[in-house]
């Protein structure tokens, strides 16, 4: 598990930038909503588009941290 964490670690500070970690905290607030907000009437509503963003911005954060090569 400690070397999990060292290789996403390594990845994270070789491939991301100050966007990166921006969009990967509205990823999480998106799944907070989703998840725990019970969907109240606006939540409810939109419901398939914050699905939507939330999974694109999933893949870009699991390909940045999986899938990219380092930078040089």
């Amino acid at each position: 598990m400690a070397n999990l964490l060292v290789h996403i670690n390594n990845k994270m500070q070789a491939n991301f930038t100050f966007w990166d970690y921006g969009f990967l905290k509205v990823y999480g607030a998106i799944f907070g909503l989703i998840l725990g907000a019970n969907f109240p009437g606006f939540v409810y509503k939109f419901q398939w588009y914050f699905i939507g963003v939330f999974l694109i911005i999933m893949f870009r954060f699991l390909y940045l941290l999986f899938l990219k090569r380092v930078r040089p």
